[in-house]
């Protein structure tokens, strides 16, 4: 069965296509005036050239919880060879942001509510893990690539299902971020149980269902094992232990 996972896995990376990027005050500045809904963020103290500001930019819309109404691309003020405003555009404007806000949390809320039941964050960590796989599907048309197309449309890919697993962990109080692999074309989780961290793919379980363990808080050495590789994430933690304390 495990070399099953890894040709699994070899399709998910052939069809996605999700982007790394660095975490930095830079990109804090950007999540900050995305926030707001701000059309033009000054970035002019920073020195970023055009390509360094546009992996900032691909790699908040790959994680952050506000991708979801931020259109995937931007455009970039330039002073000579460096970045001075980002032009940032949004699918809606804020008072549909807010009603799409109010939906996303229709369908967030119960399922926090129904975590909050057990006792353990190993076994929050797994019900939410298994919610997301019994309940959304892979979207074989690529199209569905942040957490309120997951939930209005019942289909994501990788970065869908990484993003709504953050989004609702963090509401459990549990530590969890966003792996995005450039080389893999491929974005998965790491969780922290017990004070340590481990990976989790909800998106590579969605398609091997009957072998869902495969994918949840695994080691880097056992995903790498899988196929895994290159992964960056935001607070750059490593996954080390090979079993759960």
């Amino acid at each position: 069965m495990k070399k099953f996972c890894v040709v699994i896995i070899t399709i998910i990376t052939t069809i996605t296509n999700c982007c790394v990027g660095f975490a930095s005050p830079f990109g804090d500045k950007l999540e900050n005036g995305i926030s707001t809904y701000a059309k033009q963020i000054d970035m002019s103290k920073y020195k970023y050239s055009q390509e360094e500001a546009q992996n900032e930019f691909t790699y908040l819309v790959s994680r952050s919880e506000n991708a979801w109404y931020v259109k995937h691309s931007a455009k970039f003020k330039m002073n000579g060879n460096k970045v001075d405003k980002i032009i940032v555009e949004y699918k809606y404007n804020p008072q549909q942001i807010k009603e799409k806000r109010k939906f996303i949390d229709s369908v967030v809320d119960p399922i926090v509510e129904q975590a909050q039941e057990y006792k353990t964050d190993y076994e929050k960590a797994k019900f939410v893990y298994d919610y997301l796989i019994d309940n959304y599907d892979y979207d074989w048309t690529l199209k569905n690539s942040d957490d309120l197309m997951l939930y209005e449309g019942g289909t994501g890919v990788c970065r869908a299902f990484a993003i709504a697993y953050k989004n609702i962990l963090t509401k459990l109080n549990i530590p969890c971020d966003v792996v995005i692999s450039k080389s893999m074309k491929h974005e998965w989780n790491m969780v922290q149980i017990n004070g340590k961290w481990y990976n989790v793919d909800c998106s590579g379980a969605d398609l091997l269902n009957s072998d869902r363990d495969c994918f949840f808080l695994k080691s880097d050495l056992f995903f790498t094992f899988l196929g895994y590789y290159n992964g960056i994430s935001y607070s750059n933690e490593k996954a080390e232990n090979i079993d759960l304390d």
